[in-house]
């Protein structure tokens, strides 16, 4: 938990370095707002690595075990931590479901935690490799994620923003990973 909470500070800090620059003292003002999910995941993941390493346990595993429970949470506080609070608006649409003119990005990326839930919980049931179920989860999320933020009413970088970046730069590589980890299991499954 406090590895999560770190990281969810240090992820909100990076996206909106400009105002913290501005009243550096608001770095501290947790209890203000201000986490991010995606450094609250990645904190919560090098934390929990680090410490079933430290009571030897097998870590793809554990982060199997609880990969359900990541986009079900999910969906949960974007609905109930940001919807209802009033947080992320979209860009202005006329859309028939728009939520004052705009986008319902909360209730996007809601819905994608829920699919991910119910897809992770039918996979539970599949013959995968260790280690697979929590890597879907990484996909799947990565691809969601970047999909709604395309409705995100967000500073752009080159078209972009922050959080398409940094899933652009990683999801390449847990592909590859989680390639390589399904060769490895029909090899051993055919053997």
């Amino acid at each position: 938990m406090v590895s999560s909470l770190i990281g969810a500070r240090i992820f909100y800090i990076f996206d909106n370095v400009k105002f913290f620059l501005n009243d550096p003292i608001q770095i501290i003002r947790i209890w203000a707002g201000g986490l991010s999910f995606i450094g609250g995941f990645i904190g919560a993941t090098i934390g929990g690595y680090f410490y079933i390493k430290a009571k030897k346990l097998d870590f793809w595993m554990w982060a199997d075990l609880f990969a359900p429970a990541i986009p079900l949470s999910y969906a949960i506080v974007r609905i109930f931590g940001c919807f209802v609070s009033g947080l992320h608006h979209g860009r202005g649409t006329s859309i028939v479901w728009a939520v004052n003119g705009t986008h319902p990005v909360t209730l996007y990326a809601a819905l994608v935690g829920l699919v991910i839930f119910i897809k992770l919980m039918y996979l539970r049931t599949k013959n995968l490799p260790k280690g697979a179920l929590f890597l879907i989860f990484v996909i799947l999320y990565g691809i969601g994620r970047f999909i709604v933020d395309f409705f995100q009413d967000v500073n752009a970088i080159k078209g972009l923003t922050s959080m398409q970046w940094l899933i652009a730069i990683t999801i390449p590589f847990v592909l590859g990973y989680f390639y390589k980890l399904w060769v490895k299991h029909i090899t051993l499954s055919s053997e």
